[in-house]
């Protein structure tokens, strides 16, 4: 009974051991192919904090949009030589992002006395979510009597050192913006010429 027991075992054992190696080498091979789809990615010491969305970023957004739906938030001096809204426009950067990856939101700003607009693109390390980046320049815009409206988010990694910026992503609040747009504004601002500025597949 022994020998017979050892021998049915030493002829279930290599059956055994060959099924094993099979399931290990299958999960090897998708998680390769897994990795071969991904775009190439910067890999930085700056990285935003890894947040997506909550309860309170919805809120904060809605409360944004609903700010920036409201009208101005001050009455522009149609007798000045240059209206409030103009002057504050011109002086803003087109681009301001930081070096690392972050959140980023597309901008679109108008003097309602001039007519005149400008896109900007505005990132944050620092920023939790895509509202926390878009704050501060509407903010300021829409005191000094603009109309300002967030187009929509994603993200920018930025490697200052290599002059590469990946543009990818989405933002929750705002949804997707035009990173084509992004893009062409990123390459147009002179402190950015020497820069390659790709949009990658990534989707968050």
């Amino acid at each position: 009974f022994f020998r017979l027991t050892v021998h049915s075992l030493a002829l279930r054992l290599p059956w055994s051991f060959a099924r094993h190696s099979a399931s290990i080498l299958l999960r090897t091979t998708v998680s390769l192919q897994r990795l071969s789809t991904r775009s190439p990615k910067m890999t930085l010491e700056n990285e935003a904090p890894p947040l997506t969305t909550s309860a309170e970023d919805q809120a904060a957004v809605a409360a944004l949009k609903q700010d920036m739906a409201s009208g101005l938030a001050s009455t522009p001096d149609s007798k000045a030589d240059v209206p409030a809204g103009l002057a504050a426009l011109n002086s803003v950067e087109a681009i301001e992002i930081d070096d690392g990856t972050q959140k980023y939101v597309l901008i679109e700003a108008k003097d309602p006395v001039s007519q005149e607009w400008r896109q900007l693109v505005r990132g944050m390390v620092r920023a939790g979510y895509h509202v926390d980046a878009a704050r501060p320049t509407v903010n300021y815009l829409k005191e000094r009597g603009c109309i300002v409206d967030v187009l929509g988010g994603g993200r920018i990694r930025h490697d200052a050192a290599a002059k590469r910026i990946q543009v990818f992503g989405f933002s929750y609040g705002f949804g997707a913006a035009n990173h084509e747009c992004t893009k062409r504004l990123i390459l147009e601002d002179p402190q950015y010429k020497d820069y390659s500025v790709e949009i990658t597949s990534e989707e968050y």
